[in-house]
């Protein structure tokens, strides 16, 4: 189970000067079912990004699908860009370790 929490206010031990200011995915977690998983972050406030990946598409809703493959994008309390991606499968059950309860 992993749970994603506030730290408010954040000690000033942990603050960075840096923290958010990356471009880039910081992290990426392979998940199942990624649909009932963004519905579930977003009931509890997650907003995804929205992208435009040129020639792959566009993501709808904060998802983008791509032959089966799927992913989505949000920001974690500090700033930092988060992957949730769901690779196709045969059958459409993961075969690989997931995150499957927020």
């Amino acid at each position: 189970m992993v749970s994603l929490r506030r730290r408010d206010p954040v000690h000033p031990h942990h603050k960075s000067g840096y923290a958010g200011t990356a471009q880039n995915t910081a992290a990426g977690f392979t998940v199942t079912n990624i649909e009932k998983l963004m519905d579930e972050l977003r009931s509890r406030g997650v907003e995804f990004l929205e992208y435009d990946m040129g020639e792959m598409g566009k993501t709808k809703n904060g998802l983008l699908d791509v032959g089966g493959y799927k992913a989505g994008w949000l920001k974690d309390s500090e700033g930092n860009i988060v992957e949730l991606s769901q690779p196709p499968t045969a059958g459409g059950a993961g075969t690989s370790p997931s995150l499957t309860s927020i």
